[in-house]
């Protein structure tokens, strides 16, 4: 069973933080949260006092991704794992954990580069969390939502997620026409983490850290040691309401897709077998969001597939 019990926090950096702002607050309708770095955005969602942070920066990326454990025993036994599978970490100093508004935090790399930080002793703001136009997110013990990131070998980010760091494989799909796959692993509280693996994604490289756009207008297919897409949980009675605030603001969104596990994993209808709604939209920067609702719980029936392997990869 995992330490981990839930998504904390992301940052991220941005070359065009006005825009961030306008999006952040006017769009997506985050309350403004509070932090050190009098240059960052905090984009707060409920009791903590930021779950995104956004940084100004010269390329448009995922600078790390931060789960929370329990305690500091907890969190001894996330670094005792890592000692055993020979994971190299670094705890952060007394001054780094209190910018990031927790007691304690270690950092990481996972396989494909992502790095990795877990924590506890979130500290809390209990002021009211007050939105620009009363927006509604789904945290506390339903998370944050899931993040998304590419694999270059699945097997091995399956043995990581799941030996390493204890995260239950709860959902697996394997993309249509030969696309790649697609997998969730549960890291307690409602948060997932989720990797797709592409068998002729590229290399990893610095600025590309999105899909080229929305699923429904092309490729799906990030670098590797990217972050695919963030998808921020909402309340399944809320969701075609955003759909319609994104387009009165003239964000280009998709409609409303149903996962299914169908040939081609969307459906028409919400029907039985759904097992998320969601909506992908951009943000200034191209980064791959998301505004998703489960449907249903998730049972063993929802893992059938193997994760791939490198040598499945296609040759570059």
């Amino acid at each position: 069973m995992s330490d981990l019990k839930s998504l904390g926090y992301i940052t991220v950096s941005t070359a065009d933080i006005d825009r961030w702002r306008h999006f952040a607050f006017g769009v997506l309708g985050f309350a403004e949260g509070k932090g050190p770095d009098p240059s960052a955005l905090y984009l707060r969602m409920d009791e903590r006092a930021a779950r995104i942070i956004v940084v100004p920066g010269e390329t448009d990326r995922v600078l790390r991704i931060g789960w929370e454990v329990r305690d500091h025993a907890a969190l001894q036994r996330v670094t005792a794992a890592l000692d055993r599978a020979a994971v190299a970490f670094k705890r952060l100093s007394v001054d780094e954990a209190g910018d990031r508004r927790v007691e304690e935090v270690i950092t990481f790399d996972d396989p494909s580069g992502t790095t990795l930080e877990v924590f506890h002793g979130a500290v809390l703001d209990h002021s009211p969390v007050i939105t620009p136009f009363g927006a509604q997110f789904v945290t506390g013990d339903q998370g944050l939502g899931h993040v998304v990131v590419p694999a270059t070998d699945p097997n091995a980010m399956f043995d990581f997620y799941t030996d390493v760091l204890g995260m239950p494989l709860v959902k697996t799909i394997e993309l249509p026409a030969g696309m790649g796959q697609h997998f969730f692993f549960d890291c307690g509280g409602g948060d997932c983490l989720a990797f797709f693996w592409f068998p002729d994604a590229p290399d990893g490289v610095p600025g590309v850290s999105a899909p080229t756009g929305r699923p429904d207008q092309g490729s799906l297919t990030s670098a590797v040691g990217s972050m695919n897409h963030v998808a921020f949980a909402v309340p399944p009675e809320h969701i075609d309401g955003y759909r319609d605030r994104l387009r009165a603001a003239g964000v280009d969104c998709t409609d409303v897709a149903n996962h299914d596990d169908s040939e081609w994993g969307i459906a028409d209808t919400n029907h039985p077998g759904v097992f998320v709604r969601s909506i992908y939209f951009q943000d200034p920067d191209g980064i791959l969001l998301e505004f998703a609702c489960w449907t249903r719980s998730l049972t063993a029936a929802d893992i059938a597939h193997v994760p791939a392997r490198a040598s499945d990869s296609a040759p570059v």
